[in-house]
């Protein structure tokens, strides 16, 4: 059994790491520099076994925080994930660009196309995993709203489902993502 008190700092780590991959992904220029993270941000194990006292984040297993994931954010671990992958990827293109060269010769505004492009593509993979995670948690709603056996439960579920459908509808999967 853990001791006293652990499980309320775990809880309180992982929402602060989830919220310093949201700030990543926003401000990718604050935390490129911080090799630490950056290397951690490579894999889920490492990304558990991160710590920043600054933010109040400690070390873990993978498995607790999955768990604690699981409970703390909306979405649970599979948006997390996706916070983690695209905290790394607006790292390493802020990186790049740093590195390209001039922008105003051809090869430099070719390159600038390009990396509009990856971004774009990135963009629309993140977007497609989100609609990914969207379309399970609608399966574990219609699931439990079935198991429930009320109907009023599973009718309120499909008005709710049929709009999220509406809305997500408007998205196409990436040509690179489809199965």
């Amino acid at each position: 059994m853990s001791p006293p008190g652990r499980t309320p700092m775990h809880n309180a780590s992982t929402t602060n790491l989830y919220q310093m991959l949201q700030d990543a992904n926003r401000n990718p220029q604050k935390y490129a520099q911080d090799a630490t993270f950056v290397a951690a941000l490579k894999s889920q194990g490492s990304l558990a076994k991160y710590t920043n006292a600054q933010n109040n984040i400690i070390a873990g297993s993978i498995n607790t925080l999955k768990r604690v994931a699981t409970t703390e954010i909306s979405g649970g671990f599979p948006v997390f994930e996706i916070a983690r992958t695209g905290a790394l990827a607006a790292i390493q293109d802020h990186l790049a660009r740093a590195e390209k060269a001039n922008r105003s010769t051809k090869a430099g505004q070719r390159a600038k196309i390009e990396e509009l492009e990856e971004q774009l593509l990135t963009a629309q993979r993140n977007c497609w995993q989100l609609t990914k995670a969207l379309n399970e948690a609608m399966q574990d709603a219609r699931s439990y709203a079935k198991s429930s056996g009320d109907p009023k439960i599973m009718e309120l579920c499909k008005k709710e489902q049929r709009k999220l459908l509406r809305v997500f509808a408007l998205f196409v999967q990436p040509d690179s993502d489809k199965e």
